[in-house]
């Protein structure tokens, strides 16, 4: 695979990543690398809206919409396990600032979705070296995932975000990356915040 120039994020330009350009019902790819269980998964795809099929047979139907924009990325298959990748030139010294926008399919499941930011020398899940917050629960509410961190030194790394669903019954979605240089000092925990019904 031919890799494309690195993201550049410094205190001037940041990464946002809302899945507009991506043409409907494809997968997303162009710069982004993906892993997946190819057992349980198959590779993340662009979406609009999604119905969920009424598999309790309650005359219920749960819609996943884009948590902004009109589109958003989507593991289409139950029982997910996907790694999005993306290339990034970063330097050391600098607070960045990692978020996503993510959810699983049924706002009403008490199964939630795990997710988890990292990054790495390479595109792999094994090579996804340090987790900046790790199995962090989501359910079927756009909540927003955060976390900090420093690279050890200048260089090219890549960031790794992780959906796994544990649910046989559920899909996982994810919109509105965010990679930016933050004024901020690095904070000792983590909360989630933003939650959104849609």
């Amino acid at each position: 695979t031919t890799l494309c120039e690195p993201i550049v994020v410094n205190k001037t330009q940041e990464w946002v990543e809302g899945f507009e350009d991506f043409t409907l019902n494809t997968t997303i790819r162009g710069c982004y690398l993906q892993e997946y269980n190819v057992s349980t998964s198959r590779e993340l795809t662009a979406y609009a809206t999604y119905d969920e099929i009424d598999y309790n047979f309650d005359n219920v139907w749960y819609t996943i919409t884009p948590y902004a924009g009109e589109r958003y990325a989507f593991a289409t298959e139950y029982n997910s396990d996907n790694w999005l990748f993306a290339y990034v030139d970063l330097v050391a010294g600098e607070n960045y600032e990692l978020s996503v926008m993510a959810r699983h399919g049924n706002a009403t499941t008490n199964i939630p979705t795990n997710v988890s930011l990292a990054y790495g020398n390479a595109p792999t899940a094994d090579s996804m070296s340090t987790y900046i917050v790790s199995n962090i629960q989501v359910d079927g509410m756009w909540t927003q995932v955060l976390g900090a961190f420093e690279v050890p030194q200048d260089g090219r790394y890549f960031v790794g975000i992780h959906l796994v669903n544990p649910d046989y019954y559920e899909k996982a979605a994810l919109d509105n990356i965010r990679l930016r240089v933050s004024n901020c000092v690095m904070p000792t925990s983590m909360s989630v915040s933003r939650r959104m019904a849609s």
